[in-house]
């Protein structure tokens, strides 16, 4: 995947494609405010990138004393369909990211 870092809310969080190990019961990712954004580095590039969104959405709802109580099936949900969104609407992606 090849990304070191991402910017949210004007904080710099660092992404790390490692082996789980101990850090994730499910192995695909985990993400805190305090060690960024980790990801399982023996996924599929896909795998990572809809991991790496559904990380964001937990930083996300953490950040903003959200009370989602860390339900895995409702950032999921969301994860999902944002992903689905980016992807079925090029434009409109290129559009919020100032892509011209």
């Amino acid at each position: 995947m090849n990304l070191k870092s991402i910017r949210l809310y004007s904080q710099e969080f660092p992404v790390v494609e490692s082996h789980p190990g101990m850090w994730s019961g499910n192995g695909m990712g985990r993400s805190s405010q305090i060690n960024g954004i980790l990801i399982n580095s023996g996924m599929p590039d896909e795998a990572k990138i809809t991991t790496l969104i559904h990380e964001v959405l937990h930083l996300i709802a953490d950040l903003n004393g959200l009370n989602v109580n860390n339900s895995e099936s409702e950032i999921a949900t969301l994860s999902n369909g944002l992903v689905d969104f980016l992807r079925s609407n090029k434009e409109a992606a290129a559009l919020i990211c100032g892509v011209k």
